[in-house]
Formats: structure tokens, C-alpha cells, sequence
């Protein structure tokens, strides 16, 4: 795990962010070869596909250097059946 001395003072948000579009994995992996290692996410942005293209691209070795932070609680949209099941 990352000590917290350690993570970048800027971040990246991935609320519009997904594996459609391959721009938005060039920007995820130019931010983490630039230094940034910490990533804002939730289940809601683009209802989920933030966290796969996050999980696509970062390198298990990586990993432990990347504090990944996420939130829950807010549904939107069709995931409301899920919950509600």
C-alpha cells in the first residue's frame, strides 16, 4: 500500500472515462507515467466502465503504488433495478 507522503498532490478523475473511447486509456496511462498516482472513481461513472478501463491499465506491479479511491452509494440511471432485486 502507498503511504500517503508518498501519493501526488494532483489526481485524475475518471467520471466520463471508459474503454470505448482508446483516448481516455492514453490519458490514464500518460498521468500514471507522469507521476500522478491518484485516481478518483465510483461504480456510477459510465456505470462501472471507469473501474475497467482503471483495472486494464494498471500493471500489477504498479499497483501498489497507485492509491485508487472510490465511492459508493449514489444510483443512477437502470442500476436501480439492481439494487432493488
Amino acid at each position: 500500500m502507498i503511504k500517503i507522503e508518498n501519493i501526488s498532490k494532483i489526481g485524475l478523475g475518471t467520471y466520463r472515462m471508459d474503454l470505448r473511447d482508446k483516448e481516455n486509456e492514453i490519458a490514464l496511462r500518460y498521468a500514471l507515467d507522469s507521476g500522478i498516482n491518484i485516481i478518483d472513481t465510483a461504480p456510477n461513472y459510465n456505470f462501472g466502465e471507469s473501474e475497467h478501463l482503471i483495472g486494464k491499465n494498471i500493471d500489477r506491479h504498479k499497483r501498489d503504488s497507485v492509491f485508487i479511491m472510490s465511492k459508493v452509494g449514489y444510483i443512477q440511471g437502470e442500476d436501480i433495478h439492481l439494487v432493488l432485486k
